[in-house]
């Protein structure tokens, strides 16, 4: 949503600079998934609008905020660089849940929240036969149908009783676990 408000700000004729962590151009999150099956490529999913040479809207990847000085109203970033405002957004996005298991840490083991995550899992389905996806969620759901069809023989595990138990009833979550094991994914 930092992306699409930036692009707004900017057609609205203010300047505006957004400071990124990750290393890529903003994009659609929603559309991770068809990237990591293979049915788009990245230029597909960026998010339209940082290339309008007729707008103010400056794109600076890779850095992290440090720390905020609403006082004096700038932000400074990792590398020790100073960015004053007029006004700030704050749009952090999220963060993958990771159970506390043993092994969590190991090589081998990702997550699937961004652009970075799903370029890993392309990169790791080159040789990956098998995958176990953690989590009967939507996201979880959807890697484990892209790693499927980059052709790994995958296997979700949900530690609640049910696929999707945040959105599905019992019953809904039934249903949807009769789709996914007619897809060949073991639950």
């Amino acid at each position: 949503m930092g992306a699409r408000a930036a692009t707004l700000l900017a057609k609205r004729g203010l300047a505006v600079t957004v400071l990124s962590t990750e290393r890529f151009e903003p994009y659609n999150r929603v559309k991770l998934t068809p990237l990591l099956a293979g049915a788009v490529q990245f230029g597909e999913i960026v998010t339209p609008g940082f290339d309008d040479p007729e707008q103010d809207l400056r794109l600076l990847t890779g850095m992290r905020a440090k720390s905020i000085d609403r006082a004096q109203r700038f932000v400074t970033t990792a590398d020790g660089q100073i960015w004053p405002y007029e006004k700030l957004i704050i749009a952090t996005g999220s963060r993958a849940f990771i159970p506390g298991v043993p092994g969590r840490d190991l090589p081998g083991v990702f997550t699937f929240r961004s652009a970075e995550d799903a370029s890993a899992l392309m990169a790791r389905s080159i040789s990956a036969r098998r995958v176990v996806v953690i989590g009967g969620g939507l996201l979880g759901l959807e890697a484990a149908r892209g790693m499927q069809q980059r052709q790994a023989q995958v296997t979700v595990v949900e530690h609640e009783n049910r696929l999707m138990p945040r959105q599905l009833d019992e019953e809904g979550g039934a249903l949807l676990a009769e789709k996914i094991l007619e897809l060949g994914v073991t639950l």
